[in-house]
């Protein structure tokens, strides 16, 4: 939110805003002129306007049961929502806030909040599986860091519909770490401290630290098979129970087993792993020789388990 000489929490402002709205119902011109409505905020009433009445009722949920649960699943979010609980779920709910990740269509995911706030915001759509999207309810924080891909605030009566009017929220969109498109946003509701000075800037700090994470996930990206929101490529992580088996001799191939997964080696490969195995605390170059030719003398079928060596080839 750009910095003015006032706030948008200002009761003059809200009386204002008030009086454009009574323009919205009576479907005459609203009065922008002299800044009466802020520029963003005036810009999204008027497509919010063209895709919707201003007295037409909230949208219902779009996404229920399993469907919601599937949209989870498959959403990158989920992938990082640990990090996203203790960044800012749960020191925003601790804080008296209702939380909110939407996917890139401004459909909420998920909804988090004291039991009591969570039944108000029930109360004017703000659920789980809800559409908030600019098309769908009008101005909000979610549906214009969207359609604006920046952070934003919309306080009380900026908000498009009078149902919304006595919230305030903050918004910031989430970019895919490769791509760069837009995942979905991180939003904030509340009183008037959803919209302190202290709420974009802890909001774009865990969209940073997401950002990273998922950076640290996914694959890097192909220009062919890209890693899509719907469709993550996420690096397997190695269960650290799975014993790790070194097969050398008896058989045509050395092979590396870990738990189900079986892995050819070529002869330079398995010998590498043998000697960092029997030489955990590492080898030079002429000792790795060394070791090589005393290995090369030993007879007889091996079967090694665990060790660094045998771990770090899994």
């Amino acid at each position: 939110m750009t910095a003015t000489s006032w706030s948008p929490t200002d009761s003059a402002y809200q009386a204002q805003l008030l009086r454009a709205h009574e323009d919205l119902r009576a479907h005459t011109e609203l009065r922008g002129d002299g800044g009466l409505v802020r520029e963003s905020v005036l810009a999204s009433w008027r497509r919010s306007l063209a895709a919707r009445p201003a007295d037409a009722l909230p949208a219902g949920a779009v996404l229920e049961g399993e469907e919601l649960a599937a949209a989870r699943r498959e959403h990158l979010f989920s992938a990082v929502l640990p990090l996203l609980r203790s960044r800012l779920i749960d020191p925003a709910v601790e804080a008296g806030l209702v939380v909110a990740l939407g996917d890139a269509r401004g459909r909420l995911l998920w909804v988090e909040g004291r039991p009591q706030l969570i039944s108000r915001a029930d109360d004017m759509g703000f659920a789980a599986g809800a559409d908030w999207s600019e098309a769908a309810m009008g101005t909000s924080a979610p549906a214009l860091a969207l359609t604006t891909a920046s952070s934003m605030q919309v306080v009380g009566a900026e908000h498009f519909h009078e149902a919304v009017h006595p919230w305030s929220c903050s918004a910031v969109p989430v970019r895919h770490p490769h791509t760069g498109e837009a995942l979905g946003i991180l939003d904030v509701t509340g009183t008037a401290e959803a919209v302190s000075p202290l709420v974009l800037p802890l909001l774009e700090a865990t969209a940073r630290a997401a950002q990273d994470e998922l950076r640290g996930l996914l694959l890097s990206p192909d220009p062919v098979d890209a890693p899509s929101p719907r469709r993550p490529r996420i690096l397997p992580r190695p269960s650290p129970a799975a014993a790790a088996e070194l097969l050398l001799t008896g058989r045509r191939t050395p092979l590396l087993r870990a738990g189900s997964r079986t892995i050819e080696l070529r002869g330079r490969h398995a010998e590498l792993l043998t000697l960092l195995h029997l030489s955990p605390e590492g080898v030079s170059g002429g000792g790795a020789r060394r070791a090589a030719a005393r290995e090369h003398r030993r007879g007889g079928d091996c079967a090694r388990r665990g060790g660094p060596a045998a771990q770090a080839a899994r």
